[in-house]
């Protein structure tokens, strides 16, 4: 044991490998050698031999291009009403793909082979050919891909160019067939669309002989044209009436309101008494320029003057009075004469209105048998086209098919992948021996194990001394260290978290709370200890710390408050007695605390813990390490490069940016 702490000093502790290998070790690796072997060999033969005792597959492969035959021309719907049947509709590439491996066409290639004289060995059943088709169209194409997959190469090729061969014939036949089937009917559908309209021909005209129908148009019709113009006719009638019925009142309305009626002009006579009118009242109103109205009181020329306009006015009057009682006449004898017309052509519409009703009726009848044959020869010419189309275009719709790689016999294996499935047997079987070292070992009871012997190399020396540990025992301790060894890493106190420290500061109160507010604000335990009361300068806010890191730490008002004191000579932390604290009394203080605060693991909370939260609460904010030390004092260099790994990245902020107090303060 003292060789072996004697050579710790000298050197860095660096183990050699044993030199002797245990039994039981050899042991436990032929085992597992062996258990490895057993199992590889096992899992590989029985892999092996179900991969190579599967029998080969070939395939056959062949592509097509499949045209459907193309659709037939609208069908008109008379051949649902004259016609039961209708022609098939032009088959899809889907359609195709399925009749090319349908049961029919592989039936009739069995039999082509075998009366060929060909030997179908293990393809005696239609069942057993249908299983090694499949026929496959390519997305976006008319190609498909036919392919058959069995055990004999020979067969597989021409059974596919039989299939070929035999699709292509009856596609072929299909077609004619269906072609001719869909002409006769378009002929029969004629001849019975011709009868029909030979029948409603003779009906219609049947009809318009018996009712003296000229035609559907009702002016082509006498009893309706006739009828229409008495219409017409009285439609001006009433116009008339309305228009006399408008003059008279208009005529009757004047001459109440005392006006003219007829203008002079023309009324010959009343226009020659207003001209005279006109000229005598001329003539007075020169003399009346000329003469005084005492002159022409007794002038006699004056005066006859008068006379006459009073006459020639008194005879326009009974003029007019005469004109308007002749044009009041003249427009009531127009009135009754419109009436009469009116009325007249009134009676003569409802003696005819029965007749026409009854006509119109025929009429009518009429007009729908000439639509409904109208619909029959519409129908008759819409079959003859389609029929003259179908005659026309019969080689165009007809399908098509183009053998684009005819099949070969296969030489080449298609399935199974022999060398793929043999790699991965291989594989799997190397997994699964390895699974079973695994289980052996596991399983297998394992019994006290043997003491390490360990042999050191020390650096300044080749001697080796070896040394035997029991199991489970402790390594030794090494009595020295090397002075060019790194020291170990610093272990910081506990940091506590802002809700931590807020506990505590509400549950503290008298000594505990004045030992809180100095270390929140970077006060060493030791500094705590040997400030006094008058250190506290509450016209500054500072707190005045003496020795070797001689230095003022401004204070919260709440701080300020909490460390004022009456006595300056006493300590600022103080016992129940008033004497001071020591570093015991001082970790019992703030373990009394935590645990009435309710902190977790309360014998960590601790003095130099405390101060270590503020000094990690500034690194965190990216203090500068200068500005830390005027605030804290000086610390040590291991303390230092804790602080700066917990700095974060980027330019340092100054003291203006920083937050001196402790957040629980907030």
């Amino acid at each position: 044991m003292s060789s072996f702490a004697g050579a710790a000093m000298r050197g860095a502790g660096v183990f050699s490998a044993p030199h002797a290998i245990d039994p039981d070790l050899q042991a436990r690796r032929l085992r597992r050698w062996r258990v490895f072997g057993a199992a590889f060999i096992a899992c590989s033969l029985v892999g092996l031999i179900y991969d190579f005792s599967r029998p080969a597959e070939y395939r056959a492969q062949a592509r097509l291009q499949i045209t459907p035959a193309a659709g037939l021309p609208p069908a008109s719907s008379s051949l649902q009403q004259a016609g039961n049947a209708a022609p098939p509709p032009a088959q899809g590439l889907s359609d195709e793909v399925q009749r090319l491996t349908g049961r029919p066409l592989i039936e009739r290639v069995r039999d082509q082979l075998r009366n060929a004289g060909i030997d179908l060995e293990g393809f005696e059943s239609v069942e057993a050919i249908q299983r090694t088709l499949s026929a496959e169209a390519l997305a976006d194409s008319r190609i498909v891909e036919l392919s058959a997959v069995g055990r004999h190469p020979d067969s597989l090729s021409l059974i596919v160019n039989g299939l070929i061969a035999v699709y292509r014939d009856e596609i072929a036949d299909q077609f004619q067939k269906s072609a001719a089937l869909t002409l006769t009917q378009s002929r029969d559908e004629l001849d019975r669309l011709s009868a029909r309209i030979a029948e409603k021909r003779a009906e219609v005209e049947a009809f318009q002989a018996q009712h003296n129908v000229v035609s559907a148009n009702h002016q082509e019709n006498a009893l309706l044209s006739g009828v229409k113009d008495m219409s017409t006719s009285l439609n001006v009638a009433n116009d008339r009436v309305v228009a006399a019925e408008a003059r008279l009142r208009s005529l009757r309305e004047s001459a109440a309101a005392g006006k003219s009626i007829e203008r002079a002009r023309d009324n010959p006579t009343l226009a020659s008494i207003e001209q005279r009118a006109s000229q005598t009242r001329e003539a007075l109103r020169d003399m009346e320029r000329n003469y005084t109205a005492d002159y022409m009181a007794i002038d006699p020329n004056a005066r006859a003057l008068r006379a006459r306009l009073a006459e020639l006015e008194a005879q326009l009057k009974t003029q007019r009075s005469a004109s308007r009682d002749a044009s009041i006449a003249e427009a009531q004898e127009e009135l009754a004469t419109a009436q009469e017309a009116a009325n007249r052509l009134r009676q003569q519409m409802a003696g005819a209105r029965v007749a026409v009703q009854s006509f119109a009726l025929r009429v009518s009848e009429y007009k729908a048998m000439q639509d409904e044959l109208d619909q029959l020869e519409a129908l008759h010419r819409s079959s003859l086209e389609r029929m003259v189309k179908l005659e026309a275009g019969e080689r165009a719709r007809m399908p098509s098919l183009a053998v684009i790689e005819w099949a070969s016999a296969p030489h080449d294996i298609w399935r199974p992948r022999y060398a793929r499935d043999a790699a991965i047997t291989l594989a799997l079987a190397l997994l699964a021996a390895l699974f079973v070292v695994w289980l052996v070992d596991y399983l297998q009871a394992r019994g006290p194990q043997p003491a390490v012997v360990v042999s050191p190399v020390w650096l300044e020396s080749g001697n080796a001394s070896a040394l035997q540990i029991a199991p489970n025992a402790q390594m030794p301790q090494l009595s020295a260290t090397r002075p060019d060894l790194l020291p170990a890493p610093v272990a910081l106190p506990r940091e506590l978290s802002d809700s931590e420290a807020g506990a505590l500061l509400a549950a503290a109160s008298g000594a505990s709370r004045v030992a809180l507010r100095c270390l929140f604000a970077g006060v060493a335990p030791d500094e705590l200890l040997a400030l006094r009361a008058g250190d506290v300068d509450s016209e500054r806010a500072e707190l005045c710390i003496a020795g070797a890191s001689a230095r003022r730490v401004g204070l919260t008002a709440e701080a300020l408050a909490d460390l004022r004191a009456e006595d300056p000579d006493a300590p600022l932390l103080r016992a129940g007695g008033g004497g001071p604290f020591d570093p015991a009394a001082l970790d019992s203080l703030l373990l009394c605390l935590a645990h009435d605060a309710g902190v977790q693991a309360p014998p960590e909370v601790t003095a130099d813990a405390l101060r270590h939260s503020y000094l990690a609460h500034l690194a965190r904010q990216g203090v500068r390490f200068a500005d830390l030390a005027q605030r804290v004092g000086s610390l040590p260099a291991e303390r230092l490069a804790a602080y700066s790994a917990m700095a974060p990245a980027g330019a340092r902020r100054t003291t203006e940016q920083v937050d001196w107090s402790f957040p629980a303060q907030h």
